[in-house]
Protein backbone atom coordinates (compact mmCIF):
# COMPACT_ATOMS: atom_id res chain seq x y z
CA UNK A 1 0.00 0.00 0.00
CA UNK A 2 1.23 3.46 -0.56
CA UNK A 3 1.07 6.53 0.68
CA UNK A 4 -0.29 9.78 -0.95
CA UNK A 5 0.68 13.19 -0.37
CA UNK A 6 -2.03 15.29 0.88
CA UNK A 7 -3.00 18.52 -0.50
CA UNK A 8 -2.36 20.55 2.15
CA UNK A 9 1.11 18.93 2.73
CA UNK A 10 2.27 20.41 -0.60
CA UNK A 11 4.06 23.84 -0.43
CA UNK A 12 1.88 26.64 -1.80
CA UNK A 13 4.47 27.23 -5.06
CA UNK A 14 2.85 24.35 -6.29
CA UNK A 15 -0.47 25.95 -6.78
CA UNK A 16 1.17 29.07 -8.15
CA UNK A 17 2.43 29.60 -11.57
CA UNK A 18 6.02 30.73 -11.80
CA UNK A 19 5.18 33.69 -14.25
CA UNK A 20 2.81 34.50 -11.43
CA UNK A 21 5.03 34.60 -8.24
CA UNK A 22 7.37 36.67 -10.54
CA UNK A 23 4.39 38.81 -11.17
CA UNK A 24 3.63 39.17 -7.63
CA UNK A 25 7.29 39.58 -6.76
CA UNK A 26 7.36 42.52 -9.29
CA UNK A 27 4.08 44.19 -8.16
CA UNK A 28 5.21 44.27 -4.26
CA UNK A 29 8.70 45.73 -5.09
CA UNK A 30 6.38 48.16 -7.38
CA UNK A 31 4.69 48.93 -4.10
CA UNK A 32 7.39 49.67 -2.00
CA UNK A 33 9.26 51.89 -4.19
CA UNK A 34 5.96 54.39 -4.66
CA UNK A 35 5.34 53.68 -0.81
CA UNK A 36 9.15 54.09 -0.13
CA UNK A 37 8.65 50.69 2.06
CA UNK A 38 10.74 47.31 2.04
CA UNK A 39 9.67 44.77 -0.79
CA UNK A 40 9.03 42.05 2.17
CA UNK A 41 6.08 44.53 3.90
CA UNK A 42 4.42 44.96 0.88
CA UNK A 43 4.00 41.07 0.09
CA UNK A 44 2.53 40.92 3.68
CA UNK A 45 0.15 43.86 2.62
CA UNK A 46 -0.69 41.79 -0.16
CA UNK A 47 -0.82 38.03 1.91
CA UNK A 48 -3.05 40.12 4.08
CA UNK A 49 -5.66 41.07 1.32
CA UNK A 50 -5.36 37.66 -0.35
CA UNK A 51 -6.31 35.95 3.70
CA UNK A 52 -9.73 38.61 3.46
CA UNK A 53 -10.16 37.71 0.03
CA UNK A 54 -9.94 33.85 0.48
CA UNK A 55 -12.74 34.54 3.27
CA UNK A 56 -14.75 36.11 0.84
CA UNK A 57 -14.17 33.42 -2.03
CA UNK A 58 -12.66 29.83 -0.40
CA UNK A 59 -12.95 28.20 -3.60
CA UNK A 60 -10.38 30.60 -5.77
CA UNK A 61 -7.12 29.73 -3.92
CA UNK A 62 -6.34 33.21 -2.39
CA UNK A 63 -5.10 30.74 0.58
CA UNK A 64 -2.38 29.57 -1.28
CA UNK A 65 -1.69 33.16 -2.37
CA UNK A 66 -2.04 34.05 1.13
CA UNK A 67 0.82 31.12 2.57
CA UNK A 68 3.55 32.09 -0.11
CA UNK A 69 3.06 35.59 0.49
CA UNK A 70 3.30 36.18 3.97
CA UNK A 71 7.14 35.10 4.38
CA UNK A 72 7.82 36.27 1.05
CA UNK A 73 10.74 38.75 0.55
CA UNK A 74 10.92 39.48 -3.27
CA UNK A 75 14.11 41.68 -2.37
CA UNK A 76 14.85 44.93 -4.76
CA UNK A 77 14.98 42.75 -7.84
CA UNK A 78 17.34 43.73 -10.97
CA UNK A 79 17.01 47.12 -13.51
CA UNK A 80 13.93 48.93 -13.87
CA UNK A 81 11.03 48.13 -11.87
CA UNK A 82 7.30 48.86 -13.70
CA UNK A 83 7.38 52.49 -12.70
CA UNK A 84 10.65 53.68 -13.61
CA UNK A 85 9.07 51.76 -17.20
CA UNK A 86 6.01 53.77 -16.74
CA UNK A 87 7.81 57.13 -15.94
CA UNK A 88 10.07 56.18 -19.58
CA UNK A 89 7.07 55.59 -21.92
CA UNK A 90 5.35 58.84 -20.09
CA UNK A 91 8.65 61.06 -21.04
CA UNK A 92 8.69 59.83 -24.16
CA UNK A 93 5.06 60.53 -24.75
CA UNK A 94 5.27 63.60 -23.93
CA UNK A 95 8.42 64.48 -26.49
CA UNK A 96 6.05 63.26 -29.09
CA UNK A 97 2.84 64.95 -28.26
CA UNK A 98 2.98 67.78 -25.66
CA UNK A 99 -0.48 66.91 -25.09
CA UNK A 100 -0.22 63.78 -24.42
CA UNK A 101 -2.27 61.95 -21.21
CA UNK A 102 0.54 60.56 -19.40
CA UNK A 103 -1.81 59.81 -16.40
CA UNK A 104 -0.11 59.85 -12.61
CA UNK A 105 3.16 61.22 -13.79
CA UNK A 106 1.64 64.52 -15.17
CA UNK A 107 3.59 66.32 -12.21
CA UNK A 108 6.88 64.24 -12.75
CA UNK A 109 9.49 66.53 -12.24
CA UNK A 110 11.62 64.45 -14.82
CA UNK A 111 8.12 64.67 -17.14
CA UNK A 112 7.54 68.37 -16.60
CA UNK A 113 11.31 69.03 -17.62
CA UNK A 114 10.64 67.02 -20.90
CA UNK A 115 7.55 68.58 -21.58
CA UNK A 116 9.11 71.89 -21.21
CA UNK A 117 12.16 70.59 -23.75
CA UNK A 118 8.78 69.73 -26.18
CA UNK A 119 7.79 73.43 -25.83
CA UNK A 120 11.00 75.15 -26.36
CA UNK A 121 11.45 73.05 -29.70
CA UNK A 122 8.24 73.89 -30.68
CA UNK A 123 8.51 77.53 -29.74
CA UNK A 124 12.14 77.24 -31.62
CA UNK A 125 10.58 76.16 -34.89
CA UNK A 126 8.41 78.69 -37.12
CA UNK A 127 4.83 78.77 -34.93
CA UNK A 128 2.56 81.55 -36.63
CA UNK A 129 2.19 83.77 -33.44
CA UNK A 130 -1.73 84.31 -34.85
CA UNK A 131 -2.72 80.88 -35.04
CA UNK A 132 -0.44 78.75 -33.16
CA UNK A 133 0.43 76.76 -36.05
CA UNK A 134 3.17 75.61 -38.08
CA UNK A 135 2.72 77.67 -41.77
CA UNK A 136 2.46 75.16 -44.69
CA UNK A 137 2.82 75.95 -47.88
CA UNK A 138 0.65 73.27 -49.21
CA UNK A 139 1.61 69.90 -51.37
CA UNK A 140 4.44 70.00 -53.43
CA UNK A 141 3.89 70.95 -57.35
CA UNK A 142 3.25 68.33 -59.50
CA UNK A 143 3.73 68.78 -63.10
CA UNK A 144 2.78 66.61 -65.46
CA UNK A 145 5.08 65.54 -68.81
CA UNK A 146 3.46 63.53 -71.87
CA UNK A 147 6.07 61.48 -74.11
CA UNK A 148 5.46 60.67 -77.41
CA UNK A 149 3.31 57.34 -77.23
CA UNK A 150 0.59 59.03 -75.70
CA UNK A 151 1.60 58.30 -71.88
CA UNK A 152 1.70 60.66 -69.18
CA UNK A 153 3.83 60.89 -66.38
CA UNK A 154 3.57 62.76 -62.87
CA UNK A 155 6.56 63.66 -60.99
CA UNK A 156 6.63 66.47 -57.85
CA UNK A 157 9.16 68.88 -56.64
CA UNK A 158 9.29 70.48 -53.54
CA UNK A 159 10.01 74.37 -53.07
Amino acid sequence: MSKTQSVDALPAEHFIPQATRDNYDQIARDRAAAAGTKPKTEMGKLAKEWTEQHKADPQAGYNHLAEWAKDRDPGDGVGDHGLAAAKSRAIESVRRDPLAQVGGFADDPDVQKALKERYEVDDASDVDPDSGTIPNPGPAPITVTSSSDGTSSGSSSSS
